[in-house]
């Protein structure tokens, strides 16, 4: 009981947003989040907040983002909070928010421009230049929003032979740069990706939040441009949203922003499924994270005892 408590109370601790980390830590949970877009039962999982930078440095002036991010025994978890005006266009996917997550693949590849290859900085015409395939980037759930609804769930495809989701517009892509993105393909080329997205305002250019809730299982089929997950590891991510008031035509795609403040790769850390649950008697509705990830998580704040 003791020590229920004393864990309950770090995990309350380590809830409060940390300003621009290198790391994110990633807790294991007996108990995944309903893909609703509803944040209350991610409330006591720890949070990151960070600026959003362009690729010129230019940065986001709706407001700072805030990440969240859960894992089980096959599948990652993420709450991603991004300010910003709403706008929805239901005919033209740049007149809407997009998002996207990155995993560095490629030894050569860069956090800014999703991969950097030199060679594909003017596009690629759908083929990656045989230069390029050091510089290769995961891109998950680029989520492009015109065919959805608000707090509907899109699930996956796990089976489709491509990355393209003509129905709920959340793509499995990979790149090499900005310029040159494509969807899966394959014979094990699928769709891992299920989520629900947000907005706290229901008024077309009134600001508020949007809300992104993702999932992925940590191992796919499509072993060429998926990285691989598992619990007690470390991956190189950042995630990138796309501004649907960025021009009157909406968004381009290197317009893009990051995960910013350090303008680099974020380590996301994967908790130990092995460790022990916590139970966290206060908010049993909430996901409950492993005792492993609450500890690692302080070692990355600085607290007055």
């Amino acid at each position: 009981m003791f020590r229920s408590i004393v864990v309950s109370s770090l995990l309350y601790a380590t809830a409060q947003a940390q300003e621009c980390p290198g790391t994110w830590i990633c807790p294991f949970t007996q108990t995944p989040p309903t893909l609703d877009a509803d944040f209350a039962e991610w409330a006591n999982v720890p949070s990151y907040s960070t600026s959003l930078l362009d690729i010129d440095g230019g940065e986001y002036t709706a407001g700072k983002a805030e990440y969240k991010c859960l894992h089980d025994e096959s599948s990652i978890y993420f709450a991603l909070t991004i300010p910003g005006e709403y706008a929805f266009n239901a005919t033209d996917d740049k007149l809407s928010a997009t998002i996207a997550t990155m995993f560095k693949v490629g030894a050569d590849a860069t956090y800014i421009d999703m991969g950097g290859c030199p060679d594909a900085a003017l596009g690629c015409g759908g083929t990656v230049p045989d230069t390029c395939s050091t510089y290769l980037v995961d891109i998950g759930a680029h989520w492009e929003l015109s065919t959805t609804e608000q707090g509907v769930m899109y699930g996956m495809n796990a089976t489709s032979g491509t990355g393209k989701d003509n129905f709920g517009g959340k793509d499995d892509e990979y790149a090499v740069h900005s310029m040159c993105r494509m969807d899966d393909k394959g014979t094990n080329a699928g769709i891992e990706w299920s989520g629900a997205w947000s907005h706290t305002e229901n008024v077309i250019g009134e600001l508020g939040d949007y809300h992104f809730e993702l999932s992925r299982l940590l191992v796919t089929k499509s072993t060429a441009t998926d990285i691989q997950l598992a619990p007690n590891n470390t991956y190189k991510m950042g995630v990138a949203f796309w501004d649907p008031n960025q021009f009157a035509t909406g968004w381009i795609d290197s317009g893009h922003y990051l995960t910013g403040c350090a303008n680099n790769w974020v380590d996301l850390v994967l908790g130990d499924a092995a460790e022990e649950e916590v139970k966290n008697e206060s908010t049993s509705s909430a996901p409950r994270v492993g005792i492993w990830s609450a500890v690692v998580a302080l070692s990355y704040m600085s607290f007055s005892w």
